[in-house]
């Protein structure tokens, strides 16, 4: 590596100098490492208490449900409250919970409505850490280093799913699925620990009446932004039809052409297109980053087109790559854009309505990809869903208000 190439990286790390981001990196890191074993050690947690494999579904949406129900009230609340103190008393109750269930199932008292009842509660705390999260992200670090803030903590993320999956797997198998628990509930004490030498006050606020007319506000601050809906519009369209097709579809197209083996490549090929559009963040300023990113959604279909004519590994595994890359360009664009351009009063209202219309749609996307293959056949249910997702994006770049946002720190000036 020449020096002037290492001095660029260097300066890609300059948001680390900062005492409140890196704080706020390494509470993230280690709480996101832990969650990484969780599904693991949940699945066979509950499979160690019952040999219904329903409950494993039911204990599942015991967690998502509440994350989903309370997204919005937790995005009002994070604009209302200090955010850093949200996000450490919602890592610290996710780390009791955790204990707990491994307390259970070390003393073989585990049943799963217990089970069930902490996911509620780890699950209603996800809800109010994610939108905290969002508004702490701008402010811990400089309007200009936003990019770099945001493309590390997805590298750190990317870094702590895959070492956390693979660590929660060997932890899971050879000691038991309490000793997934007991590290997952340690890694949110950290972070809760982290969380304290931390004291972002935030400014100064006007507060409406109540929770509804905050909430009202922030859809008054959402729908008033055309390039802000426009965007998470087709964030919707898109996780529905990647919940359809790469969750549901793919797992049953691939049973008899490689199975689990080659779905866990695929997954290994995507999340290596990851961290490579991570760091391609850290590195790449683009003067229009929102064009930029939702040009890149248009490298996520590509993995749908090619399950629709093959399951042959080559080409699944480099669309898989690629699909990757695109969503974690997206992802660190669409941050720095939303950071950058939203006010600091409204932004954790604004990232709480940004989860809550990508994400409560996949459930539906689920639900429907089995009768769409029945009615289509697997390769045109492939199909459709890759064209879907094309045809999406290349609408959302014909608005004009996503091709033109400027940087932030333009905009700022």
């Amino acid at each position: 590596m020449t020096e002037t190439s290492t001095a660029r990286w260097a300066d890609s790390l300059k948001v680390l100098q900062h005492f409140p981001y890196r704080q706020l990196f390494l509470a993230r890191t280690a709480s996101m490492l832990g969650s990484a074993m969780a599904p693991i050690a949940l699945a066979f947690g509950v499979l160690a208490v019952t040999d219904d494999v329903s409950a494993v579904a039911i204990v599942v949406a015991a967690r998502q449900i509440p994350n989903v129900a309370f997204t919005l009230i937790g995005g009002a609340i994070a604009d209302r409250w200090r955010r850093d103190r949200i996000l450490l008393w919602a890592n610290l109750i996710s780390g009791v919970a955790q204990i707990m269930t491994a307390a259970l199932l070390f003393g073989g008292t585990a049943t799963v409505a217990l089970l069930a009842a902490l996911a509620v509660v780890n699950g209603t705390a996800s809800a109010f850490s994610g939108p905290a999260t969002s508004g702490l992200i701008r402010a811990t670090a400089p309007v200009a280093l936003l990019q770099q803030a945001n493309a590390l903590l997805s590298l750190s993320r990317n870094a702590a799913t895959i070492g956390g999956a693979a660590l929660g797997g060997v932890l899971v198998g050879f000691a038991g699925p309490a000793w997934g628990f007991l590290v997952d509930g340690a890694t949110f004490l950290v972070s809760a620990w982290l969380m304290t030498r931390l004291d972002l006050r935030q400014a100064a606020r006007m507060r409406a009446s109540s929770l509804l007319g905050d909430l009202r506000d922030g859809w008054h601050e959402f729908v008033g932004r055309r390039w802000l809906w426009t965007v998470v519009l087709m964030c919707t369209v898109v996780n529905f039809a990647e919940a359809a097709t790469i969750t549901v579809l793919a797992p049953i197209a691939l049973k008899d052409d490689g199975g689990a083996g080659l779905l866990g490549l695929i997954l290994t090929a995507q999340a290596a297109g990851f961290v490579v559009g991570a760091a391609a963040g850290l590195r790449f300023q683009p003067d229009r980053p929102l064009l930029v990113g939702v040009a890149a959604v248009l490298l996520v279909a590509p993995l749908m087109l090619v399950l629709a004519v093959t399951t042959s590994p080559v080409p699944l595994l480099l669309s898989a790559f690629v699909n990757g890359l695109g969503y974690e360009i997206f992802g660190v664009f669409w941050a720095v854009c939303l950071q950058g351009h939203v006010p600091d009063a409204s932004m954790s209202r604004i990232g709480s309505i940004d989860a809550f219309a990508s994400y409560a749609i996949m459930p539906l996307g689920a639900l429907l990809a089995i009768p769409a293959a029945q009615v289509l056949g697997y390769d045109g249910a492939f199909l459709a869903g890759g064209l879907l997702i094309l045809l999406t994006a290349v609408m959302t770049l014909l608005v004009r208000d996503v091709r033109v946002l400027p940087r932030p720190q333009e905009a700022e000036a």
